[in-house]
């Protein structure tokens, strides 16, 4: 995956989809930042915020999730309201 991202590092969901290979095999600070640069690429990517939110709530950090989540469903329901 991290050649993926070598060669395109531009993608997104390569980005996100790493993120969840870092937490499930628990190294969530390295989790965390790939989420993080995946919203920094394509900010409209809901599941990176679903994702980031999960990590950290998982690990008590229920402040930083509920922030997450927040962003990420305010940018949800922008999407939403432009397409519609």
């Amino acid at each position: 995956m991290t050649e993926v991202i070598r060669i395109n590092p531009r993608e997104a969901p390569s980005y996100a989809n790493l993120g969840v290979a870092y937490s499930e095999r628990g190294r969530i600070t390295e989790a965390i930042k790939v989420y993080e640069s995946a919203i920094g690429i394509n900010p409209n990517l809901f599941e990176a915020y679903v994702n980031l939110g999960l990590v950290y709530s998982r690990h008590g950090e229920l402040d930083k999730a509920i922030k997450i989540y927040q962003e990420g469903i305010s940018t949800l329901m922008t999407n939403i309201a432009v397409t519609i």
